[in-house]
């Protein structure tokens, strides 16, 4: 009888500490984990004239269009804006992401009144475009919009590694080069390119150690662009359902060795 009292309750104890296990692995594979930012915004939302507003001519609703909303694989979240990252939870059910950015003191004062709530925010995640909506309604005569549509796109963030080069000759599918036969065009492949919210790193290994080119990512209309300090700028797109970066490369000249090259970063 003991036997079997001890059975079950060894039971009941592997479940248990199972169910955890169960729950992270859920919100680990999810699909909207990564880091978010504002690509545009829709007037007339729910109606079928919805409209897209330029940034130039709505310059306040893209107020945020900086700001970078991180949902981790452990549930955590992180909102950085102006430099600035605060931390708190995310919550996924169907496609409803709860983002809650927890209470903070003003620096300058730690009374009880100068408590910061929570800030709650909703987005809807639409699997099809692989995006963030968060929906905003004001129905005031006055307003000066009434029924917006926020879309928010990934970013490319972490560290990546060129890993693959592939030639696109016209008329022909893409073929991947060799590293052994294709050496120079592989000669990049060392290096490691970290991207933490705006800042950019290229890490280039020397004799002496490493060499570190800084600088900020940019965007460029539906790509992105890197700017360094020295000068020198690289632009790339991202598959942001592979989490990869691509970098082309063009040469028109009859005699040149390869015309059209794509140069692939995968996330370490």
């Amino acid at each position: 009888m003991l036997r079997r009292i001890w059975l079950v309750m060894l039971f009941l104890m592997t479940l248990l500490f199972s169910l955890p296990v169960y729950a992270d692995r859920e919100t680990a594979e999810s699909p909207v984990i990564g880091s978010w930012m504002l690509d545009r915004v829709y007037e007339n939302a729910s109606s079928e004239d919805r409209l897209i507003l330029e940034p130039d001519n709505a310059a306040s609703v893209y107020a945020e269009k900086e700001n970078i909303y991180a949902l981790m694989a452990d549930g955590s979240a992180e909102l950085t804006m102006e430099g600035v990252t605060t931390f708190g939870y995310w919550e996924k059910t169907d496609d409803r992401v709860l983002m809650v950015i927890n209470s903070t003191h003003r620096p300058s004062d730690e009374n009880e009144a100068d408590i910061v709530p929570p800030d709650e925010m909703e987005f809807f995640y639409d699997e099809e475009q692989n995006t963030l909506h968060r929906y905003w309604k004001d129905d005031a005569p006055e307003a000066a919009y009434h029924d917006l549509d926020f879309v928010y796109k990934k970013i490319p963030q972490g560290t990546f590694r060129m890993t693959k080069v592939y030639s696109r000759e016209p008329g022909q599918e893409p073929v991947l080069l060799d590293p052994e036969t294709s050496q120079s065009l592989y000669a990049e492949s060392v290096n490691r390119l970290s991207i933490n919210g705006h800042q950019v790193i290229n890490t280039i290994p020397a004799e002496t150690g490493f060499i570190e080119e800084t600088g900020e990512l940019q965007r460029s209309g539906d790509a992105w662009l890197s700017v360094f300090d020295d000068g020198f700028e690289m632009q790339m797109t991202y598959d942001d359902r592979a989490e990869v970066l691509h970098r082309y490369w063009t040469d028109d000249a009859a005699d040149a060795a390869y015309h059209d090259l794509d140069f692939v970063y995968e996330l370490e």
